[in-house]
C-alpha cells in the first residue's frame, strides 16, 4: 500500500512538475509541491493512522464566518 502511494505521488508530482518547469511558472511550481506535500503527508497519516489536525474544522470556521458577513452586509443594504 505504501509502496502505490509513494509511485502514484512520483508520477503525479513528476509529469506536474515537469510541465510547470517547462512554461517557467515557478511560483506555481513551490505552491503545487506545498499543496502535493500537504496531500502527501495526510495519505501516509491515514495509512499509518497518525492523528493529524482535520483541516476541514478550520474551514467550516472560516465559512460559516463569511456566511455571517455576507447576510449581515445584505441585511444592512436591502439587498
Amino acid at each position: 500500500m505504501v509502496f502505490s502511494l509513494i509511485v502514484f505521488f512520483i508520477i503525479i508530482v513528476g509529469i506536474h512538475v515537469l510541465i510547470l518547469i517547462r512554461k517557467k511558472l515557478y511560483k506555481d511550481l513551490i505552491f503545487s509541491i506545498l499543496l502535493f506535500s500537504i496531500g502527501m503527508i495526510y495519505s501516509f497519516g491515514l495509512i499509518y493512522q497518525w492523528e493529524l489536525p482535520n483541516p476541514t474544522k478550520r474551514l467550516e470556521i472560516l465559512s460559516e464566518s463569511g456566511w455571517i458577513m455576507l447576510k449581515n452586509y445584505l441585511i444592512n443594504n436591502n439587498l
